[in-house]
């Protein structure tokens, strides 16, 4: 089964009325086929996913040991995703995750997503992405403001639906401690 386990390590700087919610993420893949993790680009509370909608995708590689490239859907549902490897082991350190309204105190619930398969349209992802989303199997990398290595729009930059199959959704309560 994978494995998705969150740590709150700080609050990043933006103007209100956001807040970056950082966080350590450790992702396993203890599948045999790869699989998509999907992680919320922006959070208020009641934190759930809704229906996905990208008029645009910008990916980013992130620094560090091995490869890990995010894409960040942008659109209706707005969202971030990874895709692993079997048996793929990965630690992002301070993934964002913008939180909008006044930021939690005590705890946070983040949904993430793990789907076997994520369509853009009527495509796979792996097919309508110009470069190749697969992580090496092992990486410890940070997030940073970066370079965008590569962006990718929908005809027209018109909303398309994005849906994943294969789903298993989580609700994971992250403890806030102010340092």
């Amino acid at each position: 089964m994978n494995e998705v386990k969150l740590s709150f390590v700080k609050f990043g700087l933006r103007p209100p009325p956001f807040t970056d919610l950082l966080f350590q993420a450790d992702l396993q893949n203890r599948d045999t086929r790869p699989h998509w993790f999907l992680f919320p680009l922006y959070l208020s509370q009641p934190s759930e996913f809704g229906r996905f909608f990208a008029s645009a995708v910008e990916i980013f590689e992130l620094p560090g040991k091995g490869q890990l490239r995010i894409a960040r859907f942008l659109g209706d549902g707005s969202f971030q995703a990874m895709r692993l490897l079997p048996d793929a082991q990965v630690r992002i350190h301070e993934l964002p995750i913008t939180f909008i309204g006044e930021p939690p105190k005590t705890e946070v619930t983040v949904p993430v997503i793990l789907a076997e398969q994520l369509c853009i349209g009527d495509q796979l992802a792996e097919d309508w992405f110009s470069i190749d989303l697969t992580s090496s199997r092992e990486a410890e990398v940070t997030e940073e403001p970066g370079a965008i290595v590569a962006s990718q729009d929908t005809p027209g930059a018109k909303p398309v639906s994005v849906t994943p199959s294969g789903v298993r959704t989580l609700g994971l309560r992250i403890p806030i401690e102010k340092l």
